[in-house]
């Protein structure tokens, strides 16, 4: 696993997770929970702070409508948003306050060395924040093309924050933008709604053809019609720059399809494929409910890719499938659960199970509410 993956996680004040202490993150993260626990709430919180750091925080926030969307719904106007990642080199520390006019403002961001405990740190900026400039957006990882103003420790942190994704494979509708034209610059890594995969798939096959070869013939493993992408630039009136669209051939078949012949299922799991075995993955990657849609084989399928990557690359799995879950261990799952408004995350532990696994599947024990997350 990446060295730069999530060891850690605080947040306190977002949504509906009010306090989150020194939450422990492995390389496979599988987070199981009944509706309205707060599984999303979670999952957003890596966009969230993925944006910040690429500096588009009051757009993203006016996005969303409002800091109110952001900070959680009972935090008093002296309290704020803050959040410690830690990773195996150090610690990033992003505190935000509310405005009056329901903006986010940053009021602190700091890199905390290894040997510094971030939590006292937090403490002591927490209580003197008011005392500090607020400014619109992060400026940590500008200071990256500035030789000495940060350390490579830092650079790398920033840089592996700036990437996360949240690949959220949901909308195959006709509006779908990745059933539509992409440009073909647009190719260096898929995109959260996958809107550019023909533009990476494109990239892949001229640069990496190993790559390409192997999501390919994956997804002919899933469905067996499929044989190839025809992926040509074209020429589009009003654009820039050469556009593509997501073209495919069936097998036995003389002429292309277009991606709106594809079933939806056929798709996500297409977006799936492309998303884990695209080389020099992030160094953390989400996956909000991937197996919408998808045949049990495409699950299994989809399983043996996510453990298959966890060796190299950080995986967190929002789940509703009991067969999904069926497919890791206990120590990898997650049970994301509410107790008075405020969402809590425990993972769970094999003993606690007992015998329970000599007959039962992970599934079957969630299904029966032995490991708990299930509706009260």
């Amino acid at each position: 696993m990446s060295d730069y993956a999530i060891q850690s996680l605080s947040i306190h004040h977002y949504k509906s997770i009010r306090r989150l202490q020194k939450l422990p993150l492995d390389s496979m993260n599988i987070l199981i929970g009944a509706n309205g626990a707060g599984k999303s709430n979670f999952v957003s919180f890596f966009t969230f702070l993925s944006e910040l750091v690429n500096q588009r925080l009051q757009a993203y926030i006016a996005e969303l409508g409002g800091a109110k969307r952001i900070v959680s719904a009972d935090s008093s106007p002296s309290e704020c948003f803050a959040t410690i990642v830690t990773f195996a080199g150090g610690s990033l520390i992003f505190i935000a306050g509310t405005t009056e006019d329901d903006r986010l403002q940053l009021l602190h961001e700091k890199f905390i060395p290894p040997k510094v405990d971030p939590h006292q740190e937090l403490s002591k900026i927490v209580e003197e924040y008011r005392n500090r400039k607020s400014r619109r957006e992060s400026r940590l990882l500008n200071l990256t093309a500035q030789e000495g103003l940060l350390t490579l420790e830092e650079e790398l942190a920033l840089t592996a924050v700036s990437l996360w994704r949240v690949y959220h494979f949901h909308d195959t509708s006709a509006a779908a933008p990745l059933k539509h034209y992409a440009a073909l610059s647009d190719n260096k890594i898929l995109s959260p709604n996958a809107s550019n995969l023909a533009a990476v798939l494109y990239r892949l096959r001229g640069e990496e053809p190993e790559h390409y070869e192997f999501i390919r013939t994956t997804i002919e493993f899933a469905v067996p019609y499929f044989e190839d992408f025809v992926l040509k630039p074209r020429e589009l009136p009003g654009a820039d720059e050469p556009q593509i669209l997501l073209r495919w051939r069936q097998k036995g078949a003389a002429s292309a399809y277009n991606p709106h012949q594809f079933s939806d299922g056929t798709i996500r799991f297409i977006c799936l494929a492309a998303a884990l075995l695209q080389p020099n993955p992030p160094a953390t990657m989400i996956f909000d409910e991937p197996e919408l849609g998808l045949h049990p084989s495409a699950i299994e399928l989809l399983a043996s890719m996510l453990h298959a990557v966890s060796l190299d690359a950080q995986i967190l799995v929002s789940t509703q499938s009991p067969p999904l879950l069926s497919r890791f261990e206990p120590e990898n799952v997650l049970i994301v659960e509410q107790q008075q408004g405020n969402s809590t995350f425990r993972r769970v532990r094999r003993e606690e199970l007992g015998s329970w696994l000599d007959e039962y599947s992970l599934g079957q024990l969630w299904e029966k509410n032995i490991l708990g997350g299930r509706p009260k």
